[in-house]
């Protein structure tokens, strides 16, 4: 994962590293601190934000490789 203030990018490999892609995305607020790579296509980012009344975390989710990224919500 690399990020700028206005990009998100992430590299991903479907054969085992034999060959690597690069995807970008609008960058997230915060900051990336950890990701968690599912397969090619799924991964989970832990973003944190560090704020005037502390830090604040968000975790993230892509499901197509790192092009789109959305908050996790976990319902009932």
């Amino acid at each position: 994962v690399g990020w700028t203030s206005s990009t998100l990018t992430v590299r991903v490999t479907g054969d085992a590293g034999a060959s690597w892609t690069e995807n970008s995305a609008p960058a997230v607020g915060g900051t990336p601190t950890e990701i968690a790579a599912l397969n090619a296509d799924t991964a989970l980012l832990d973003v944190q934000d560090e704020g005037t009344g502390g830090a604040t975390g968000e975790v993230l989710v892509t499901t197509d490789g790192g092009r789109a990224w959305k908050p996790v919500v976990f319902g009932n």
